[in-house]
């Protein structure tokens, strides 16, 4: 009995052997060698694009500075309308990401005011939703924006926070040199207190570099 388990163990293994030893033999036909093999090894992989033609930049950063081309108060220091009450405005705009195919940006406008003699500032804080997208380099977008604003120096009595919007138009170009642009930009700002009583709707002009990165 012993035998005949030795006897069955030596041939399980050497079957087995014999399999495995042809299986092998079958896949080495298989197998390409020489240069015609080792050809696809040192072939170059894609074409790489130039990445200051090419590829798109990721964010997009607008210093501007302007003036009010029109601006109209109503309820504000005085009862009832006073024109012209816009000065100067300050800001930057920057790009940081998209949503189905349109760019989201953050703007901080300051701007400053002059209501028959006495001064306004306001700081505002605006998303900004921008169309076409900056990376098709396309010259003119168009963008709405809405947000919140701060007065830092206001009005006896009158509001501190106001609800700011803006409608914009405006011409970027951005390949002036490489990772610079300009844009001048037209849109309407307007701002209702949140507050008390008192609105401002207005128009302004800007301007200023853009840098692309």
């Amino acid at each position: 009995m012993r035998f005949l388990f030795v006897r069955l163990f030596i041939f399980i293994f050497t079957s087995l052997t014999t399999i495995h030893l042809f299986a092998e033999a079958g896949s080495r036909k298989n197998v390409k060698v020489g240069r015609k093999a080792a050809e696809p090894y040192f072939q170059g992989g894609p074409e790489t694009r130039s990445p200051a033609t090419d590829n798109p930049f990721d964010h997009v950063l607008m210093l501007h500075y302007g003036k009010f081309t029109q601006s109209s108060a109503y309820n504000w220091k005085d009862i009832g309308k006073v024109e012209d009450v816009g000065q100067q405005t300050y800001g930057l705009t920057y790009l940081f990401d998209q949503w189905s195919g349109i760019d989201v940006n953050f703007r901080i406008d300051f701007n400053e005011y002059d209501l028959s003699g006495t001064k306004a500032s306001k700081m505002s804080f605006l998303p900004l939703l921008t169309f076409p997208k900056a990376e098709t380099r396309f010259p003119l977008y168009f963008g709405i924006s809405a947000g919140l604003g701060i007065f830092f120096q206001q009005v006896p009595n009158k509001s501190n926070l106001a609800f700011d919007y803006q409608l914009i138009m405006g011409a970027r170009f951005l390949d002036i040199s490489p990772g610079v642009g300009f844009f001048i930009e037209y849109g309407m700002t307007n701002h209702l207190h949140l507050l008390s009583e008192g609105q401002l709707n207005g128009s302004k002009v800007t301007l200023g570099p853009v840098f692309n990165f």
